[in-house]
């Protein structure tokens, strides 16, 4: 995937988490029944229609329900299929049983017991719960079939792979930063009272003061993910360069700069995070509440030590390899 793509598709879905904060809308609990939901939605519409319209709906729900089969055949007749590959036809059974559950979702409280008092929510979490399941089979099989990659492809299929994954790491890095994140946000700010310390602070509209320090506490808790993207995309710069030459002059550049990156990354979020629980304590007495965070930036820390391990052995190696073409 080009960098201009990547960034086109992350800045879009910035914006929808943005968005969906603002409005209000909550995906959480119907996303793992996305598309099953809409599917069988309309699968359903189109039954009720009349006799043709059934028949099709018929016909399209079993061959959606049998891509995963011919996703399997498609494999074996390339001569190149794994024992994990069997769980494509397990994914078939799923896909089955859940389009069927979406299509009647009257079924539901006999398959998953009898529904709450709340029925719309007893339906979307039976839904979520049904969605998950096929998500989990497909979740196991691309783990499997990754793992396998690792063990029997080329270096050059491997650094594609990882690129891939690093792209996936920051999709979801951005959805908890614009998504949930600015949703926790804006769910904060409209819960602070209008007159939050009447015996403390003279009342203003709206108060500005806890409305400051919640927005300052969203960005120091997004600092992390938000460097993390960036130490990612420099990480995607220099699986390039080792796509390219592994020994070139870019590739140490690029290595060296990840490692430099990872350094004040974990160096920013380190003191923004001291500097957060001071100030908070220094105006305590102005605040509704105090939420001090001591915060070990574990996967930083790692991010750093392989960068920097990285960085020398690519060092190291060039250092290796122009020897070798001085003494030849």
């Amino acid at each position: 995937m080009a960098r201009r793509v990547a960034l086109w598709l992350l800045g879009l879905e910035a914006l929808a988490g943005i968005v969906f904060a603002i409005l209000g809308w909550t995906i959480s609990g119907t996303l793992l029944a996305f598309p099953f939901e809409q599917i069988g939605t309309g699968l359903r519409a189109l039954s009720l229609s009349g006799t043709a319209g059934n028949v099709i709906a018929i016909i399209i729900y079993v061959v959606i329900s049998l891509l995963p089969v011919t996703a399997l055949v498609l494999i074996r007749r390339r001569g190149r299929w794994w024992a994990e590959d069997l769980l494509l036809a397990l994914l078939a059974i799923v896909f089955f049983a859940v389009l069927y559950f979406m299509i009647n979702p009257g079924i539901l409280p006999t398959v998953f017991g009898s529904p709450a008092a709340n029925a719309s929510n007893f339906a979307m979490v039976a839904k979520a719960v049904a969605g998950g399941l096929a998500y989990s089979v497909i979740c196991g099989y691309a783990v499997l079939r990754v793992l396998r990659a690792f063990k029997t492809d080329v270096a050059d299929s491997l650094l594609r792979y990882l690129a891939a994954l690093l792209v996936l790491i920051v999709a979801v890095l951005v959805w908890l930063i614009f998504g949930s994140g600015f949703a926790d946000l804006v769910a904060g700010l409209k819960a602070v009272p209008t007159c939050p310390l009447p015996d403390v602070i003279p009342c203003s509209n709206p108060p500005t003061l806890p409305y400051a320090f919640l927005v300052v506490r969203f960005i120091v808790n997004q600092l992390a993910p938000a460097l993390t993207i960036a130490v990612l995309f420099a990480a995607w710069k220099l699986l390039r360069s080792l796509r390219i030459d592994r020994y070139s002059a870019d590739t140490v550049a690029a290595s060296d700069a990840l490692a430099r990156l990872c350094r004040t990354a974990l160096v920013v979020i380190v003191l923004a995070n001291i500097g957060f629980n001071i100030v908070q304590v220094l105006c305590a007495r102005w605040l509704t509440s105090v939420n001090l965070t001591v915060d070990i930036p574990v996967f930083e820390l790692t991010l750093v030590l392989v960068a920097l391990l990285a960085s020398r052995l690519l060092s190291e190696n060039k250092q290796l390899k122009d020897d070798n073409e001085m003494f030849i």
